[in-house]
């Protein structure tokens, strides 16, 4: 019996002792995770290959931000072209609809971006941000904020002007469409929506960000033909890891963008597989990613094709279509503690329970005496 109260009392102490110690004992690492998506689709028409087969529809379009943190949320969900930024965190709040100049588009509004919160003048800037969106620095943890959790989300339709309802169809169903009369620059022509999510978790902590814009409506073919989906493209992903010390972190960066056509009087779908769509990913916990990158898919020149997706229908009969067109950003971060310290928490319920066993196996002694 003395065996095993030496061996209990002994053990009992160490996890006690460990669970303390790990409690308690200072941290030297400075753990982030950080993550930014951005993705803008402008000068953007739909066309069939004669003109004059297509007569267009009703036109809307509809916005939506969300963010979440430690088990907090917040968003905007309206059907109306700017949805409010979603946002939860320490520090200053970026404005809405922050934006900044990209040096790959035309001139006029289209040549900005919803921009890195980080960039924002009350924050330490990025010299990765979204000003200088065509290099592919790897961003390190001096670029980041020192203390700071926060994740926000926004979406902005920037053409055409700001309405909710009514718009006119001729901005996605005409090329070159500034307006009538013109309101836009020529180099604005058509339409352009904006989406980002962006997240920074330091210490501990959990959240996610997502922006999403859909354009609805319909058409008409008067002659077997097909319709292609026409844009420019900017796409902005941010991926950093400094999790330490054991800690796990993952800082998640992805874009999508899909169009599906339906025929009106059946609701089924034109494309036989999937619809046309376009995804993005990146993230330190996927090859061959690891701890922090950027990645870039911009394009100047208007085109229908994404990684090889053509954005284009099989050939249609004659007869009415409804068709979606959808963007969505979105972020995920988490900084968990290191496994060991689950480990220490462990040993301390075990150490507990070993006490209170001892202390019966005592007291049943005292009795039988």
């Amino acid at each position: 019996m003395t065996r095993f109260r030496f061996r209990s009392s002994m053990i009992a102490a160490l996890a006690v002792t460990a669970v303390v110690l790990g409690a308690t004992a200072p941290r030297t690492d400075a753990s982030s995770v950080y993550a930014f998506s951005e993705q803008k689709v402008y000068n953007m028409y739909m066309q069939a290959g004669t003109a004059a087969n297509l007569s267009n529809g009703n036109l809307s379009i509809a916005t939506t931000t969300a963010a979440t943190l430690n088990g907090n949320g917040t968003g905007s969900n309206l059907p109306v072209m700017d949805a409010l930024q979603s946002y939860l965190g320490s520090g200053p709040i970026p404005p809405q609809n922050y934006s900044t100049v990209t040096p790959f588009a035309a001139a006029g509004s289209n040549a900005t971006v919803l921009a890195q919160g980080v960039n924002y003048p009350a924050i330490p800037g990025t010299p990765w941000g979204a000003g200088n969106s065509t290099v592919n620095n790897v961003p390190a943890l001096a670029d980041l904020p020192a203390v700071g959790t926060f994740t926000r989300s926004d979406v902005l339709t920037r053409i055409p002007p700001a309405t909710n309802f009514g718009i006119d169809p001729n901005w996605l169903f005409q090329q070159g469409f500034t307006g009538n009369p013109p309101v836009v620059p020529a180099a604005d022509a058509n339409l352009s929506l904006d989406s980002a999510a962006e997240g920074l978790i330091t210490g501990a902590g959990i959240g996610s960000a997502n922006s999403n814009w859909t354009i609805s409506g319909g058409f008409t073919l008067t002659s077997a033909d097909t319709v292609t989906l026409m844009f420019n493209y900017i796409n902005r992903l941010v991926s950093f890891d400094n999790a330490t010390g054991g800690q796990q972190g993952v800082a998640d960066a992805n874009v999508d963008f899909s169009m599906d056509i339906k025929n009106a009087a059946t609701g089924q779908s034109v494309f036989a597989g999937s619809s046309p769509s376009y995804a993005s990913l990146l993230s330190h916990t996927f090859p061959p990613i690891a701890g922090s990158a950027t990645r870039n898919e911009n394009t100047v020149a208007i085109t229908n094709t994404l990684g090889g997706v053509s954005f284009i229908s099989p050939l249609l009969q004659s007869g009415t279509y409804s068709f979606s067109i959808t963007g969505n950003t979105k972020v995920n971060v988490s900084l968990v503690p290191e496994p060991s310290s689950f480990i220490m928490m462990g040993l301390g319920v075990v150490a507990v329970g070993g006490l209170r066993v001892r202390r019966r196996m005592l007291d049943r002694k005292a009795s039988a005496e």
